[in-house]
């Protein structure tokens, strides 16, 4: 433990391996390290970092982490803990880069990694918060985006007591399956060097004629960003060379169809001849070409397809037969957060936020659309309105959690302040407009402490990245409802957009 005194800091640096970067800008605080060993007497070996304010305004919130990563996410906590929270964060039971699936072999770090370190992490620090206050916090938090936002649909499935309020964004909740469309959608634009691999130069191509065709449906207004990329019949057709096209602005045939096969959704088929499609995994929406380096380019970032494959049993069979021997391995780690029964967590008053960038280059956003959906189907035979624990907002433009710059996508939500200059200190809300129209965690608070459901969120991008300046400004709206240009005024105005 560690008085910090404002404007503090405090972390690990670089023996944190996935978060070097201390926290900065905080507030009077205590800082504290917990490190547990053989918990509860299990096998489960893992740390968490809590921050606990002077000034504490009796609320507690946990921070995720992403990818494969673990570490404590100081950098998020610095951000968390200017709005006078206790702030925690669990390095899920080892310390790893977020791209080190090999770190992830071991059945107890994979566990830890997957639900457990984190859940015992959160009963131990509201241990020490009542302690040191004298007091249980009034309200327990989550906010974390990709597999953060995995985690926090996990603790609404299964610990549904844990939070009041959980913020998710682009979550992997269906990681079997999305490890399998990995592996499909990979394969696709392999190898280099045949007629049907389309080049990482020529995404950006691809991508100026996505939004000459897809920029003003959905919205009415042509501003570089696709608010409903489902209604877009986008045809990769008008891409074919001819002899009119210059080198390198066109595609041929062969990759045409490749393109084709990336924006498909994937399906399985059984038997031969093939019957019963089984779907499996949306693809990725029209819109986001610009970040397909991630998956497409020349180099892959390793991901959970790339752990699987140390499995014999599950490598060999991407078939038909994939899907669910991967599912019935990963259960005993619970690495699917695919319960659409949320009815726990809703009767006990959670209230569940939900976010996902259109232009995602990682997750698909009809992943969270499919499970939002799936959700209010289970809830409806029961006899509960999704609206009245669960909002998911799509945000046109984003890319995977945040980003890019220049089109509207802060929200402060999961993971998202850090990313805004890629370096600390993180800001604190949104500069210059710190209230709950503007903030997602604070309409968050709103909604659980207040009961005022959230029905739009204003998204801000940065002029000035590097002084926090805010520039455009847009609405987004609670699923299904879409924004929509009124026709007059400042398109970078959300004075100029509605549901």
């Amino acid at each position: 433990a560690e008085s910090v005194n404002r404007p503090g800091t405090f972390g690990q640096g670089a023996a944190d391996l996935a978060y070097p970067v201390n926290a900065e800008a905080l507030p009077n605080s205590c800082a504290i390290v917990v490190n547990a060993t053989n918990f509860n007497g299990t096998d489960s070996t893992f740390s968490f970092g809590l921050f606990l304010p002077d000034f504490w305004n009796q609320r507690f919130l946990t921070v995720g982490n992403g990818g494969f990563g673990g570490g404590i996410n100081w950098p998020d906590m610095g951000a968390a803990a200017q709005y006078d929270l206790a702030v925690m964060s669990s390095d899920l039971g080892h310390n790893g880069m977020s791209t080190d699936v090999g770190q992830l072999t071991d059945a107890r770090k994979l566990r830890d990694w997957s639900y457990r370190a984190l859940h015992s992490s959160i009963g131990l620090a509201k241990t020490i918060v009542t302690e040191t206050y004298g007091m249980a916090p009034k309200s327990s938090f989550f906010s974390s985006c990709s597999d953060g936002g995995r985690q926090g649909m996990l603790e609404a499935q299964n610990y549904p007591e844990d939070f009041d309020g959980i913020m998710v964004g682009a979550p992997p909740w269906w990681e079997t399956h999305e490890a399998a469309w990995l592996l499909k959608t990979k394969t696709e634009n392999r190898p280099v060097g045949a007629d049907y691999h389309i080049p990482d130069g020529f995404f950006p191509v691809i991508h100026a004629e996505v939004i000459k065709q897809c920029d003003s449906v959905g919205d009415g207004v042509v501003d570089g960003v696709i608010s409903a990329p489902w209604k877009c019949r986008f045809r990769p057709e008008a891409l074919l060379c001819d002899p009119s096209k210059a080198p390198f602005t066109c595609l041929n045939n062969a990759q045409i169809n490749t393109l084709k096969e990336i924006y498909s959704m994937y399906y399985e088929v059984n038997g031969s001849p093939p019957v019963n499609a089984t779907f499996v995994y949306p693809a990725l929406e029209v819109g986001s070409e610009l970040q397909w380096n991630t998956i497409y380019g020349r180099t892959y970032g390793p991901r959970l397809a790339d752990i699987l494959s140390q499995f014999p049993l599950v490598w060999n069979a991407v078939s038909s037969h994939y899907v669910t021997p991967l599912e019935d391995w990963a259960k005993q780690f619970r690495m699917d957060a695919s319960s659409y029964d949320l009815s726990a967590f809703q009767k006990r008053g959670g209230k569940l936020f939900h976010f996902h960038g259109l232009a995602d280059q990682i997750i698909p956003p009809r992943a969270s659309i499919y499970y939002y959906q799936e959700v209010e189907r289970t809830m409806q035979a029961q006899g509960i309105d999704i609206n009245s624990f669960y909002r998911l907002f799509l945000i046109p433009g984003m890319a995977h959690c945040a980003g890019p710059g220049n089109k509207p996508w802060y929200i402060a939500g999961g993971n998202q302040a850090c990313f805004v200059r890629r370096q600390a200190p993180c800001p604190y809300s949104v500069p210059g407009y710190e209230n709950a129209q503007y903030d997602a965690l604070i309409a968050l608070v709103r909604w659980v402490e207040n009961d005022e459901p959230i029905n739009e969120i204003i998204a801000s991008a940065f002029s000035d990245p590097a002084n926090f300046t805010v520039g455009p400004q847009r609405k987004v709206c609670a699923y299904p409802s879409t924004a929509a240009y009124n026709g007059k005024g400042d398109v970078g105005s959300p004075a100029s957009w509605y549901c």
